[in-house]
């Protein structure tokens, strides 16, 4: 059985309410890093998605700055307890280790968004989240094999080496078409993130 029950997560033997709470947590957290994204891009006339990265965003001061940083540490935090609710529905070690890489995305996500890219943690903070997203997929395609669900497996695996291509060839021919700026990639990389969070939410079985 997959979705919500109404004993959810009845494997961990959680209370329902706080349950629902933390996997919902998840979706609003990548909603409000999406909409703080937006919103700071259009406040911001001098951005362009191919000169940019959008940590530049962070750095420019008013309201921009403020609508770009916050929303990003908020959403690392919000995305907190759906580390939790991962790790309680888990079904294998593998489960584990993608709640695990999630919330290692989660925390420099918050990161990012604490450190602007004017200072020192910020890169280590923007490489941790990328890297994180990645790990996460894979590990969560692993756990997918251990129990027997090809679909999902199929989307963590092609997922996983969809944000590394999406570097790769941003890398190899981005300058070259005049995209030299991180923001597309990034956005990629935050488009796989959020499809992953709701499409977990929406799918993973909680019932014991």
């Amino acid at each position: 059985m997959t979705g919500q029950t109404p004993d959810e997560p009845s494997r961990a033997g959680l209370a329902p309410t706080g349950a629902r709470v933390a996997r919902l947590s998840g979706v609003a957290a990548v909603t409000v890093a999406f909409v703080g994204i937006l919103t700071a891009v259009a406040s911001a006339p001098w951005f362009s998605w191919a000169s940019n990265a959008l940590s530049d965003l962070g750095v420019a001061g008013g309201l921009t700055a403020a609508l770009f940083n916050y929303s990003l540490t908020a959403a690392g935090v919000v995305a907190l307890p759906f580390t939790w609710w991962l790790a309680a529905t888990a079904r294998s070690r593998f489960d584990y280790a993608a709640a695990v890489g999630f919330a290692v995305t989660a925390v420099c996500m918050a990161g990012v968004g604490l450190f602007p890219s004017d200072t020192a943690l910020h890169a280590p903070a923007a490489i941790g989240t990328y890297l994180g997203l990645t790990y996460t997929l894979a590990l969560d395609a692993s756990a997918a094999v251990v129990v027997g669900e090809a679909r999902r497996a199929l989307a963590g695996l092609w997922g996983a080496l969809g944000h590394v291509t999406a570097w790769l060839v941003w890398a190899a021919a981005g300058p070259a078409v005049g995209v030299d700026g991180l923001a597309l990639p990034e956005v990629a990389g935050a488009l796989l993130l959020s499809a992953w969070v709701v499409g977990t939410a929406r799918t993973r079985p909680v019932d014991g």
